[in-house]
């Protein structure tokens, strides 16, 4: 390499990490624009406009380039918020919508019920049902936890006034216990106590006995007498 391509190659290297620590800066200061912005605007409040008494100086003159600016971030910010309310509110009619979905699945489960559990609608219409523990119900699209928690007033009442964490870990508990049950323990009866054939046997009429019959018994005696001793 020559000694003008060696200036060339050095000047390039030094024009690239100026343009690398330049676009770092920029890229810093965007982000701290993005947090401070972030920070000055709370989007649930819909932001005021900027007071031209507050532009004006100690001899009564309005400082209008101030007052530009101002007015300038005011329509920034009034347009975010604009935006921001028009996002949720889509976003809490898309919920809704959802919501709805799943209660009428939720209803039309718990009708396929009503048969098996002739006091469903009783249980729908109880003063036991929080909000929280309402929707959880329609969410899951479970009319058997339902009927479940209807039958367990007592029980339902302290979960519905749970924190929604903890009310969910209890009803997926109960869930799971109704899918699967404890079985109760069977009893093993007591081990029948062995009979003692020679006890229990039954009188043997001797004079209905054919003669074949008479002698196995007589050879079942004898061997019997053998094993006794």
């Amino acid at each position: 390499m020559s000694e003008e391509d060696k200036l060339e190659a050095e000047i390039q290297k030094r024009i690239d990490k100026r343009i690398k620590r330049f676009t770092a800066k920029e890229h810093s200061l965007k982000e701290q624009l993005k947090q401070e912005r972030a920070k000055n605007q709370d989007l649930n409040q819909r932001p005021a406009p900027p007071n031209p008494a507050k532009f004006i100086d100690a001899y009564g003159n309005v400082n209008q380039e101030e007052y530009q600016k101002a007015f300038a971030e005011y329509e920034d910010h009034r347009d975010n918020w604009k935006e921001a309310q028009s996002k949720v509110h889509e976003e809490d009619q898309d919920f809704i919508q959802e919501i709805k979905k799943h209660e009428a699945k939720f209803i039309e489960k718990g009708a396929k019920l009503a048969e098996k559990y002739p006091d469903w609608y009783e249980i729908l219409n109880k003063e036991i049902w929080t909000p929280n523990l309402r929707a959880y119900l329609h969410i899951t699209e479970d009319p058997e936890l339902a009927i479940y928690l209807g039958k367990h007033e007592e029980e339902a009442k302290a979960i519905g006034a749970m924190p929604m964490a903890k009310m969910e870990a209890e009803l997926e508990a109960i869930n799971e216990k109704m899918k699967n049950p404890v079985r109760p323990v069977t009893k093993i009866p007591a081990p029948i106590t062995p009979v003692d054939d020679a006890k229990h046997i039954s009188p043997i009429d001797e004079s209905k006995m054919t003669d074949q019959q008479w002698k196995n018994w007589r050879d079942k005696e004898r061997l019997k007498k053998l094993k006794t001793g």
